[in-house]
């Protein structure tokens, strides 16, 4: 096998794999806006059920509250692509831990808040892993993308 039949045959793997990223992309993005806008619909609802003074801008804490500490964090790992490029690691911060002190959101609104509320809450945090999803598929393509484009310069 020549030489260029060895960088023809990696080209085109180099394509497949950016169209299998591309492809990944685009479900990661159709997930994340089903997920916020069945979050956005549970909002609806409660705001409904509770009535619109109960879930509203007015039950958020104001720079005056006491520190709230993240339910979730977003890490950038190490170098993990071959250019420096860097993924992204969702961490869920852990109730049982004895150094984590969270207060549920959810208590924002009142005690007995309607399931649609939780429901909310649940498809928000989806949506934040979708979020993460895209960013690292996104890194993977563009790094396809930038080796292609490489090898194209050369031929």
């Amino acid at each position: 096998m020549s030489e260029l039949q060895k960088v023809c045959l990696l080209l085109d793997k180099l394509c497949l794999e950016a169209f299998i990223l591309m492809e990944q992309h685009i479900e990661t993005k159709i997930n994340l806006e089903r997920c916020m806008c069945d979050g956005e619909t549970y909002l609806a609802k409660s705001r409904y059920i509770m009535g619109q003074n109960k879930v509203s801008a007015l039950q958020l804490p104001t720079e005056d509250s006491p520190e709230i500490n993240a339910s979730a964090v977003i890490h950038s790992e190490k170098d993990d692509t071959v250019y420096g490029q860097k993924l992204f690691d969702l961490e869920l911060k852990n109730s049982k831990d004895p150094d984590y002190h969270s207060q549920n959101p959810l208590r924002w609104f009142g005690i007995l808040v309607p399931q649609e509320l939780h429901n909310a809450q649940t498809k928000y945090k989806q949506a934040l892993a979708w979020c993460v999803q895209s960013a690292n598929v996104q890194t993977k393509l563009n790094e396809t993308c930038f080796i292609t484009s490489a090898f194209d310069r050369l031929m």
